[in-house]
């Protein structure tokens, strides 16, 4: 099953430009962009926060009865899945990094989420 809301996060007119080319086109306002301004032509950090919320439960509700489920997306995409998981506020300093093939696995019941690790590259040994 293909779920289009999983994808990465929408830069918009800074997509395919080096971190020093965006900086110099489209500075970052003073202050820091608002978590509901998006970007030109994209999205905002709320916007992609509210996405994954809505694909996380989709996929919560939708694939309840399977035993397991794997999610592939990309590492801004899963960090918010988990924050959005372990129910942290839209706006915190927690992050999820995960590197190239990065497994996470977390074990959902109705009344816990257990996290049994994180951005486990074994594979890759």
């Amino acid at each position: 099953m293909v779920e289009e809301e999983l994808k990465e996060f929408n830069n918009g007119v800074l997509a395919g430009l080096s971190r020093e080319e965006a900086l110099r086109r489209y500075p970052i306002p003073e202050g820091g962009r608002p978590n509901h301004v998006p970007i030109e032509g994209g999205e905002s950090e709320l916007g992609f926060r509210m996405r994954a919320e809505k694909v996380l439960h989709k996929i919560l509700n939708d694939y309840k009865s399977y035993d397991r489920v794997a999610i592939v997306s990309h590492g801004e995409m899963i960090s918010n899945l988990l924050k959005s998981l372990l129910e942290l506020p839209v706006v915190t300093l927690a992050a999820f990094p995960t590197g190239d093939t990065g497994i996470h696995l977390i074990e959902v019941t109705e009344d816990k989420r257990v996290v049994r690790f994180l951005n486990g590259q074994e594979h890759l040994i």
